[in-house]
């Protein structure tokens, strides 16, 4: 894999591949100058390809100080330059942008058909929709289970508040001991 580092000042020409090339390159934005300079925060990155009217939302990876893209065949479906846009929300608020260019190189065996961007995102969003709904599925079971494991314990509880044990001794002429012992259940 080919990694791309850069800084978050702007400006830099990312050349992010040939047309149609997926999962060869990767592109690392520091983000240290954003954390000093507007606070700890979420970046989100946007990419309008050269043919495209509108920006979409790339899929990324955010960790410490740095944002991972790797880019696929949806980013570089046409060749030409495009632009990409990293967005700094800190509390809700946007705090800063910060523009490149793009650049895809000519493939001389580029497909015709170009992938939906949107598409690919509807997508992973539908399959997180999905994740959660299973998580919160297994979340309200287990509290379920939680719960009738504490009814069982507090009967169990009151039940042993309402037994008696009742201990007696006797002893016989040559030297033995009976127990008696007996549980009464209130």
């Amino acid at each position: 894999m080919i990694i791309t580092t850069v800084t978050t000042d702007g400006g830099a020409i990312l050349p992010i591949g040939r047309q149609m090339e997926h999962g060869v390159r990767q592109v690392w934005f520091d983000l240290t100058y954003l954390i000093e300079n507007f606070g700890e925060g979420t970046a989100t990155l946007v990419h309008q390809r050269n043919q495209d009217l509108a920006p979409y939302i790339v899929t990324t990876e955010q960790t410490n100080t740095n944002l991972m893209w790797t880019i696929d065949e949806t980013d570089t479906a046409y060749e030409g330059f495009g632009r990409a846009e990293i967005r700094w929300v800190v509390n809700d608020d946007l705090a800063k942008t910060v523009i490149y260019k793009t650049n895809v190189m000519k493939s001389l065996t580029a497909q015709t058909e170009v992938p939906e961007p949107l598409e690919s995102w509807y997508d992973q969003m539908l399959e997180q929709i999905g994740d959660s709904q299973g998580y919160a599925e297994q979340a309200a079971q287990s509290a379920t289970n939680a719960s009738n494991s504490a009814d069982r314990a507090e009967q169990t509880a009151e039940a042993i508040e309402a037994s008696t044990i009742t201990l007696s001794a006797s002893s016989s002429g040559s030297g033995i001991v009976t127990i008696n012992a007996s549980l009464n259940r209130g």
